[in-house]
């Protein structure tokens, strides 16, 4: 009777000890379990956004592609054979682009206004690289700077090949007067046309506008000063 007592006894450590320890096998195995969720839900969250900053880049540059797509096409309506250039223009903005750290769209506005004033196709690039080099030396924009030396070699009849000729006494004129280059820029085609009409030439008419602003009188009252007194030597009055 003891004996199988005993071994009733025995056979229940003996169930309580195997319990115990598949019990504490599934557990192990339950947190095993949940552990291997965790770092999968955390992969899982790493490639997302892995695969997210991967995606920004191209998308950033799909955008940037398609609005220098757009800023070249506004371009490309100042061309007769717009064939012919485009693929140049295309190559030479970027290039600009990345030596003188100016945008794509300051560059396309600034050859956009060289067109405009009628600068010859070929010869195009040329202004756009000394008007970037203007800007960046002028603290001003390239589209400012091309539109201004665009407009002084169309009111003297120069050809492109001068655009550094007259980049310089803009230079010149800033360092010798009281102005800088945007104001210049944003005045100075009222003055050239008929300067050159009164036979004026443009670093003589330079020299005189440093002469005036440096006495103290501003760059807008002293170039309309200028312009009245060329066009009473253009046409003078009666007395």
């Amino acid at each position: 009777m003891a004996s199988a007592q005993n071994i009733r006894a025995g056979g229940a450590h003996v169930e309580l000890w195997v319990n115990d320890r598949m019990t504490a096998g599934l557990r192990r195995a339950s947190m095993s379990l949940r552990r291997f969720g965790r770092l999968s839900e955390d992969v899982s969250r790493r490639l997302l956004r892995a695969g997210t900053m991967m995606a920004l880049p191209i998308a950033a540059a799909g955008r940037q592609f398609a609005i220098f797509e757009h800023q070249m096409a506004e371009v490309s309506t100042m061309l007769d054979v717009p064939s012919k250039h485009m693929e140049r223009f295309s190559k030479e903005i970027i290039s600009m682009s990345i030596q003188f750290g100016k945008g794509t769209d300051e560059l396309s506005k600034g050859l956009y206004n060289i067109l405009s004033a009628t600068i010859d196709a070929s010869k195009a690039i040329e202004v756009l690289a000394v008007s970037s080099k203007a800007a960046v030396a002028g603290l001003t924009d390239t589209a400012t700077a091309a539109s201004t030396i665009a407009g002084v070699l169309n009111a003297y009849g120069l050809s492109a090949a001068h655009a550094e000729d007259v980049s310089d006494i803009l230079f010149t004129t800033v360092k010798r007067g009281q102005t800088t280059f945007a104001q210049l820029s944003g005045f100075i085609g009222k003055v050239t046309s008929i300067a050159a009409t009164a036979g004026v030439e443009f670093h003589e008419l330079g020299a005189a506008i440093a002469l005036v602003t440096r006495a103290g009188i501003p760059t807008e009252v002293a170039l309309t000063g200028i312009r009245q007194a060329l066009a009473k030597m253009v046409k003078p009055a009666h007395q």
